[in-house]
């Protein structure tokens, strides 16, 4: 697994049927830093464990914290970004349960295969509950 030029781990996520939504999920050290690398500014609070920024091109970030990012704090993250490509990029007015929860697990387990392909290469922790090694 190669560092990018910001010097973390990143992997997009492309949504095709939301006009090519991308959700860039990003594993850094520190957040700010890696925020500061793509737009600028850190945006990041002090105890800050992750965070979602969008940009206005149809682009979301998720930031996490590396061995620092359980599931709850994964899900809660890729909220921000179903919620910011369906309202802010799409312009959906009202959310359909199905559409939201089928996206939301899909942007979900996505983070998790990266979160796993990074303990697996040992570039992080395993965490509590998560098998490093898959199956098949």
């Amino acid at each position: 697994m190669k560092k990018t030029k910001h010097g973390d781990y990143e992997r997009t996520v492309c949504f095709p049927i939301w006009s090519d939504y991308e959700v860039k999920i990003v594993f850094c050290e520190d957040l700010g830093k890696a925020r500061k690398a793509r737009y600028g500014t850190s945006g990041a609070s002090d105890n800050a464990t992750a965070l979602h920024t969008q940009s206005v091109n149809g682009t979301s970030h998720l930031f996490f914290i590396i061995g620092n990012c359980p599931t709850g704090v994964v899900a809660h993250e890729c909220w921000h970004a179903i919620k910011a490509m369906l309202i802010e990029w799409a312009g959906v007015s009202d959310l359909d349960n199905e559409t939201v929860a089928y996206h939301l697990g899909y942007l979900v387990q996505k983070v998790a295969d990266f979160r796993n392909d990074l303990i697996d290469a040992k570039i992080m922790p395993q965490i509590l509950g998560v098998k490093s090694k898959r199956k098949g």
